[in-house]
């Protein structure tokens, strides 16, 4: 499966947007495709929202983009290092939801 280039260069844009509700909205987006990602996609968009997490400063975006992670993460075809930003988040700046979201990542490579 495949969401194709254009819709995958548009999901980016709303990743990375400068409105905390377009970020939101962006990683929930992902969530809804999960299953339609082709695996360079999937790892395109795991890297942009592991990036973005760690300095989002809105709550409510950064859950979704840490739940977005957690949903398409594959440690099948992904590595450690697609994640790296996500996993040098002091865990005592996560809040709960997050923590069980960042765990689910790092209980993938066993």
């Amino acid at each position: 499966m495949s969401i194709g280039r254009s819709r995958l260069a548009g999901l980016l844009e709303k990743i990375v947007s400068e409105l905390p509700e377009e970020r939101e909205e962006g990683a929930e987006n992902v969530c809804d495709w999960s299953q339609s990602f082709d695996v360079l996609e999937a790892r395109v968009v795991v890297r942009v929202l592991a990036v973005m997490a760690p300095s989002e400063d809105n709550p409510a975006a950064r859950e979704a983009q840490l739940n977005a992670v957690a949903e398409i993460f594959d440690s099948r075809s992904m590595s450690r290092d697609d994640v790296a930003p996500l996993l040098e988040i002091p865990p005592a700046d996560l809040d709960p939801s997050e923590t069980s979201y960042v765990q689910e990542i790092r209980d993938s490579f066993g």
